[in-house]
């Protein structure tokens, strides 16, 4: 349950009635993280949201920002519009347990939480798509000025999070041992901490919300592409069994503490999750093999010779690219040797003072382009025999970052 309070819903309607002259029937709605109460009136429906107590209001009221600027510029999109308290702050405060925790009131947007669909078809994913991107589009020309923070879901900032969650949880015991995987996760972690993604990565299908976000974990660079694809269609219970398990090495007995399972069944857990990295593909060929596939791939790369590119890729190769919407890339991921042989040629020609350097990517041969010093992409190769059979290209600048400072 999240490190909140007991609640009297008594007490809760008389704050909503004081703060924002709202009378009606409340309903705990649960939550990852906050508390949030459908409002029932006579007029219509409003959600109470209670932020937890390491929720900066600074970043809440840059959220409300965002939401008015998107009822301004996207008036189309189902967003909930923000209502302000008496006093016009957006962010209202109530008092329980000796602790005043900060709420906003919002309209109730009816739908069903996707975080209940065990499966998301194709059509739904395009359509969360396309609202992600006309979100963003409707965002642009937002101006706000917000302090630098830590990041709730940033592995980084982990454990500092646990340490001001951790005084709300009810089970102190329990909050101790989530604590102390916390701290030694976060020291494991702390050697590649500036090589770590800077975008915020939330966990919205953890089984259990206060755990260490075992889902996000980054691994280190002996880590390689395709075990990161491999540990993605791991369920989020194989997983988080897997990497406390085998990776940091906690015993079933500590794994079972931690995310509220018998030992038993994280057993079962882990030697599922065992059995589909086993599973996935046959060992891949030596180090010096991947490497000098990849430097052929350079090498006709920077000769546009469409051939020995197709040569180099196994029939059903897919390329993916990730601009972060930042510079141009392809929109969807390249299929076929062919077709991914001619994406690169045709695109050689804006190699024109770019270098291309072979270098260790996710602990595996890969190739980092630079122009001018500055990396302006990263490739990774998933390598087969003699033949590739995936590319990742990241070109997203924000991502680029550690290997500009390297």
């Amino acid at each position: 349950m999240p490190p909140m309070p007991h609640f009297d819903e008594e007490e809760l309607s008389a704050a909503l009635a004081e703060r924002y002259a709202v009378t009606g029937t409340l309903r705990d709605l649960g939550s990852q993280q906050d508390r949030n109460y459908r409002v029932c009136t006579r007029t219509g429906d409003y959600v109470l949201k209670i932020a937890n107590p390491a929720e900066d209001r600074e970043a809440l009221r840059v959220q409300c920002a965002a939401l008015r600027h998107l009822a301004a510029t996207a008036p189309e999109l189902p967003l909930p519009r923000v209502h302000p308290g008496l006093d016009g702050d957006v962010v209202q405060g109530i008092a329980v347990g000796g602790t005043e925790l900060a709420c906003r009131l919002l309209d109730f947007v009816p739908g069903e939480p996707i975080m209940d669909s065990r499966y998301l078809a194709p059509s739904v994913v395009a359509r969360l798509g396309e609202l992600a991107g006309r979100i963003a589009a409707g965002l642009a020309g937002l101006e706000t000025v917000e302090r630098e923070r830590p990041r709730l879901w940033d592995l980084r900032d982990a454990a500092a999070v646990l340490g001001t969650l951790a005084p709300h949880l009810p089970d102190q015991d329990r909050a101790q041992r989530v604590l102390r995987a916390a701290r030694a996760a976060a020291a494991r972690v702390e050697p590649y901490a500036d090589r770590l993604r800077v975008q915020t990565i939330i966990c919205t299908r953890c089984t259990k919300p206060y755990v260490p976000p075992v889902d996000c974990v980054t691994l280190d660079e002996s880590v390689n592409m395709a075990f990161l694809v491999v540990l993605e269609a791991m369920t989020p219970a194989e997983r988080v069994a897997f990497v406390l398990h085998d990776v940091f090495r906690y015993s079933f007995a500590e794994v079972a503490e931690i995310v509220g399972r018998t030992p038993g069944a994280c057993r079962q857990l882990a030697s599922s999750a065992r059995r589909r990295l086993r599973g996935s593909r046959p060992p891949g060929p030596p180090a010096a093999q991947r490497a000098g596939v990849v430097r052929a791939f350079k090498r006709a790369w920077e000769a546009q010779d469409i051939d020995a590119l197709v040569g180099l890729l196994v029939p059903e190769a897919t390329a993916t690219g990730d601009g972060g919407g930042i510079v141009p890339a392809a929109l969807h991921p390249v299929g076929g040797a062919e077709r991914i042989a001619r994406f690169f040629a045709e695109r050689a020609g804006a190699l024109s003072g770019v270098t291309l350097l072979e270098r260790t990517v996710n602990g595996q041969p890969g190739l980092v382009a630079q122009l001018d010093d500055v990396t302006v992409s990263v490739l990774a190769f998933d390598v087969a025999g003699d033949r590739i059979e995936r590319i990742w290209a990241v070109l997203n600048p924000d991502k680029l970052r550690p290997w500009t400072a390297s």
